[in-house]
């Protein structure tokens, strides 16, 4: 999309992650020596640096701090607002227009927000990437970044991850020697052309192997870091979840990434050179398992002394990372091996603030970009037949269907969607009524015969309405919802019947509504200004549905009830 935003990996394309990346690791220096850019922001002597606000909406202290030092590091002062009750959040103020106030009445530019609502970052982007009218005194010029957001995104700490795994891959030897010997490796190192930076930063990510161990279920870190090991991003990047399958993530939400396998218990011969900790998210487990279950399930996933000594014969780049913190209740990591060689969780903190600094730093740089709003695929019309005169289409279909009793409504002029499931048509009727389009002159016709498949069928009669110019994407979900629907064009201006199967979309937005439940800001509307999309794949004829915001997979059935259950909507 964008560096000027970070919202998820998903979000990202290749070259922007490693711009990201690199940008990461020119901080280091100044992060591990407690010093600031100079000027960044090439301010007059009178000039303020634009403010960077935190908004925590969730309990954090290391997100929370990063950033703030981030902010430090690129001379912003930060303003940081811990939780909702501690500002007008507690009295209904929605967050977007929280975010306006504090543009114009804190001169705030940067925007680093945890919350428990996936697709939060996306909606903010797109609104305030848009013109205002001069009277708003607000301009484009501002940045989000997601600081965790709902069960799945928490892209700032993939980027911290990533710049400290690609960096102990690339300086093993000068971080083993300390901090001044792995500065001066950075600096020689950034001495080589931005280009060929970029290609050894990628050889490391796209031969990375890591293993997430323990409750990759519900951990955001595991779900959005894998979407660096899709096609189009890291495709050599391999993936390993370590857990019983309820603690795993589910295997419908990762088809895009190349390779992933599982095992059920941490041992020394799990299949990654990077063993990544995740620790039991008790505050999104609880309402799933007791307890007493995650305990006795946490004793096969600690990285204990028995693992750690059966790493000896591995290779030195074989490490031990962890999400943190740490629960004293149930480590991990136990305080017994913290210290051990391979347990490198330290320098993974000591990366923070610099991809912090430079997610800030590449937000201003990339001010007058605009956040790409997705619209729906193209609409793929399959003609199933030559082009016919009307008069010649009335006549083969009057002979087709004279033993057929009762007579079924004719058109002249318009479009006519044909074998529709029996009774999904109310289900249409209801989607055309959400979309403001209840008052089209509709005539359906509901169980009528079809002699083609000896079954009930609906029909829906669009007199001088041709759909697929009116609402293209509208008609691409029905044809996802009725996968053997036919849309018949009945052209009166250029005496033609067309016959037609619409393709299956990639994409569609603004039609039908997430199943992801209080998790998607797609069910949060009072929040942002919300427009829904959904990544289509799969077989056609039972397509998965992909929620652009949250990332939840459904199916045609999930779908449905969801839109029955949220009628009102």
């Amino acid at each position: 999309m964008s560096l000027k935003h970070i919202s998820s990996i998903r979000q990202m394309n290749r070259t922007e992650f490693l711009t990201w990346i690199d940008e990461g690791m020119g901080f280091l220096p100044l992060a591990l020596t407690n010093r600031k850019l100079i000027n960044p922001f090439e301010l007059g002597p009178d000039q303020l640096a634009p403010a960077i606000v935190i908004n925590m909406r969730e309990p954090s202290t290391g997100t929370r701090i990063s950033f703030e030092y981030g902010g430090r590091i690129m001379g912003c002062h930060a303003i940081t607002i811990e939780g909702v009750s501690s500002s007008s959040a507690k009295k209904g103020e929605p967050v977007d227009e929280m975010m306006e106030r504090l543009y114009l009445q804190a001169g705030a530019r940067f925007f680093a927000i945890r919350n428990p609502v996936a697709g939060l970052i996306q909606a903010l982007a797109e609104t305030f990437d848009q013109d205002r009218r001069p009277e708003t005194m607000m301009g484009n010029d501002v940045s989000f970044f997601n600081a965790g957001e709902g069960k799945r995104y928490h892209s700032t700490q993939v980027g911290m991850d990533k710049l400290m795994e690609v960096s102990w891959d690339l300086f093993p030897e000068a971080i083993r020697s300390g901090r001044q010997s792995f500065i001066d490796a950075i600096a020689m190192f950034r001495q080589k052309p931005v280009a060929e930076r970029h290609e050894i930063i990628a050889e490391k990510l796209n031969s990375l192997t890591e293993a997430y161990v323990g409750d990759s279920g519900h951990s955001r870190i595991a779900y959005d870091g894998m979407w660096l090991g899709t096609e189009d991003m890291f495709p050599g990047m391999q993936f390993h979840l370590v857990g019983p399958p309820e603690f795993r993530i589910k295997a419908k939400l990762l088809q895009h990434v190349v390779h992933v396998t599982s095992s059920e218990r941490l041992t020394s011969a799990v299949p990654t050179r990077k063993v990544y900790m995740i620790r039991h998210q008790l505050e999104r487990m609880e309402q799933f398992f007791s307890q007493a279950m995650v305990r006795e399930v946490h004793a096969s996933l600690e990285c204990d002394q028995e693992v750690l000594d059966g790493l000896d014969e591995r290779p030195d780049d074989v490490i031990v990372l962890d999400a943190l913190p740490f629960n004293k209740e149930i480590r991990t990591i136990p305080r017994a091996v913290q210290n051990h060689p391979r347990v490198v969780y330290r320098f993974q903190a000591a990366c923070s603030g610099a991809i912090r600094a430079a997610a800030i730093k590449l937000g201003w740089m990339n001010q007058s970009d605009r956040w790409r709003v997705p619209e729906s695929s193209p609409i793929e019309l399959q003609l199933l037949q030559d082009a016919k005169s009307l008069a010649q289409h009335q006549k083969e279909y009057d002979e087709k269907h004279k033993d057929i009793p009762g007579r079924v409504h004719r058109l002249d002029n318009g479009t006519v969607l044909d074998h529709i499931p029996d009774g999904m048509s109310r289900f249409f009727d209801d989607l055309l009524e959400r979309h403001g389009l209840g008052n089209l002159h509709v005539i359906p016709s509901r169980n009528a015969p079809s002699p083609s498949i000896s079954a009930l069928k609906d029909i829906m009669f669009f007199p001088d309405t041709f759909l697929h110019q009116l609402c293209p994407a509208l008609l691409q979900t029905f044809q996802l919802f009725a996968p053997d629907m036919v849309t018949n064009v009945f052209d009166k201006a250029n005496d033609a019947f067309l016959k037609y199967r619409v393709g299956m979309p990639s994409r569609l937005v603004g039609t039908v509504r997430c199943t992801g439940g209080e998790d998607c800001i797609d069910n949060h509307r009072g929040e942002a200004d919300v427009v829904s999309r959904f990544d289509t794949f799969g077989d056609s004829k039972n397509p998965s549905w992909r929620c652009g915001f949250c990332g939840e997979v459904s199916d045609n059935t999930a779908m449905r009830k969801r839109m029955a259950k949220h009628a009102d909507d």
